[in-house]
C-alpha cells in the first residue's frame, strides 16, 4: 500500500520494526537512530539538553524502518530499559519522523516496546515520562497519568503507568495486535 504525502511516497506494507540491544546495532542502524533523535529532538523540538546517555547502552532499540531513495531509513523509535533508580522498566525516545506521523507506526512501535517490557524485563507495568501533548495518544495505548506536570528538557512532561502487561488485558494490546 503506497501512500503519497507533501514529497513522500510512503510503502507502508515495507516497515520493518526491529527490536535490539546496543550492542546488536549495527553503526549504520545507530546512525539512523541517532539521527531521527536530533531531527526531533534538537531541530523540530528545540530541546538543548544532551540526549544521549547511560541508558542507551543498556538499552532495547525499538525502530522501524522502511527504504526511502533506495536507502534504509528510521521513521519510529523508542527505547525500553530498566531504570536502576527508579527501580522499573521505562519507555523513552520516543519519535516519529514527522511525514511518518498519523500512519499508526507509534501505536506499532509502543505495542513492540511492550512486549519488549514484558519478554526481555518480565515487567507487570511499563513507566514513561509523556510530553503533554502525547498524553491523549499514550491513554489510547491503555497508559495512566500518575502525577502532576513536571518539566524536563524545558518541556511539561506527566508520567504514565501501563500496568496492565498481560496479551488480552486492554483491547490495544491484544494477541493479534502484537503481530499486526
Amino acid at each position: 500500500i503506497l501512500l503519497s504525502g507533501s514529497s513522500t511516497m510512503i510503502d507502508i506494507m515495507n516497515i520493518q520494526i526491529q527490536a535490539l540491544h546496543f550492542d546488536e546495532l549495527t553503526a549504520r542502524q545507530l546512525f539512523h537512530i541517532l539521527k531521527l533523535r536530533q531531527d526531533i529532538f534538537f531541530v523540530e523540538e528545540n530541546i538543548i539538553y544532551p540526549d544521549l546517555d547511560d541508558m542507551d547502552e543498556d538499552s532495547i532499540h525499538v525502530f522501524a524502518t522502511t527504504e526511502k531513495d533506495n536507502k534504509t531509513i528510521t521513521v519510529s523509535y523508542a527505547r525500553v530499559y530498566f531504570d536502576p533508580v527508579e527501580k522499573h522498566v521505562k519507555v523513552g525516545r520516543v519519535a516519529t519522523a514527522s511525514a511518518y506521523r498519523g500512519l499508526g507506526f507509534g501505536g506499532k512501535i509502543m505495542r513492540r516496546c511492550c512486549e519488549v517490557a514484558r519478554d526481555r524485563f518480565k515487567a507487570s507495568e511499563v513507566w514513561l515520562d509523556a510530553q503533554l501533548h502525547a498524553v491523549g495518544f499514550y491513554k489510547s495505548m491503555g497508559f495512566q497519568v500518575v502525577s502532576d506536570v513536571f518539566m524536563e528538557a524545558g518541556i511539561e512532561h506527566v508520567r504514565m503507568i501501563w500496568r496492565n502487561l498481560f496479551i488480552g488485558i486492554h483491547p490495544r494490546f491484544s494477541l493479534l495486535s502484537f503481530f499486526s
